[in-house]
């Protein structure tokens, strides 16, 4: 954890872009305000209104938190100098500086500066960054077929064994007169309620769901939002429909075929 001490005659915020996790709003370090990011507070069981135990030399400082603020990555506290020295009895020592570079090609200058004794480039945890979320979506990705493959199979699955229990009850109806239409629309009709009540249960606990496999792959110092956009219920409801219709449409020629005397030939 980074305890982070602005300076509030400088221009801070053109280097941390602090976001209220309840408002939105962008956070203004004022004498008094203490905020921590939401992955710490959730470690901790934190909320706006409790105290963080600091612990600074054989000090323990308890901090009341005035706000907490989105951070993907790491962990940090921000106060501005005055809070520091009230809560501290001290005046705050800089240990380290921010830049803002020109050029890219400016980085090399840095690193070669032999009064810095070490230099961290936004840059570079941003590619970090970038490179992780690209392998998450690759994996999302694969999860996603293998969801719509698993519910083409339990979709067969109960399509076939309900044909397959009900097959002379079938051929009773087609000997008694009834299209293979007809015939189909009967069959489809308790599937096609069936799968779209499937997929709105689906919908309704994808999201719960999802929360708990973030929280299962999250890590200490990294933060996932679980954001869901419209379109993607959207897309799984359309996705299930069309799996629905292409194996009706598959059962429907399986119907077709039905041997009426061969299926009654076992009725006692």
């Amino acid at each position: 954890m980074t305890l982070n001490v602005l300076d509030s005659a400088t221009n801070y915020q053109a280097y941390y872009h602090l976001e209220n996790v309840e408002s939105g709003e962008t956070l203004a370090i004022k004498e008094g305000d203490v905020a921590i990011n939401i992955r710490l507070a959730e470690i901790l069981g934190l909320s706006v209104g409790d105290h963080l135990l600091l612990r600074r030399g054989k000090q323990t400082l308890e901090i009341p938190i005035t706000a907490i603020f989105t951070s993907y990555i790491n962990h940090d506290v921000f106060m501005n100098e005055v809070t520091y020295q009230k809560l501290t009895d001290d005046v705050a020592t800089p240990t380290h500086y921010l830049f803002m570079l020109a050029q890219r090609s400016d980085k090399a200058l840095i690193e070669e500066n032999p009064a810095f004794r070490q230099v961290i480039f936004t840059s570079d945890n941003l590619e970090a960054i970038n490179n992780n979320a690209q392998s998450m979506s690759s994996l999302t990705v694969i999860l996603i077929v293998f969801a719509f493959v698993l519910s083409s199979v339990v979709l067969y699955s109960l399509m076939a064994i309900n044909i397959d229990e009900r097959y002379r009850e079938l051929a009773t109806l087609k000997v008694l007169g009834m299209k293979t239409k007809q015939v189909s629309a009967y069959v489809y009709r308790e599937s096609f309620v069936l799968s779209m009540t499937g997929a709105l249960i689906g919908l309704f606990l994808g999201y719960y769901f999802t929360q708990i496999v973030l929280k299962t792959i999250e890590e200490d110092m990294v933060y996932y939002q679980t954001v869901i956009h419209p379109e993607s219920y959207v897309m799984a409801f359309l996705f299930t429909i069309v799996f629905s219709s292409v194996i009706m449409l598959y059962f429907h020629f399986k119907l077709k075929n039905i041997q009426m005397v061969e299926a009654l030939k076992g009725i006692n």
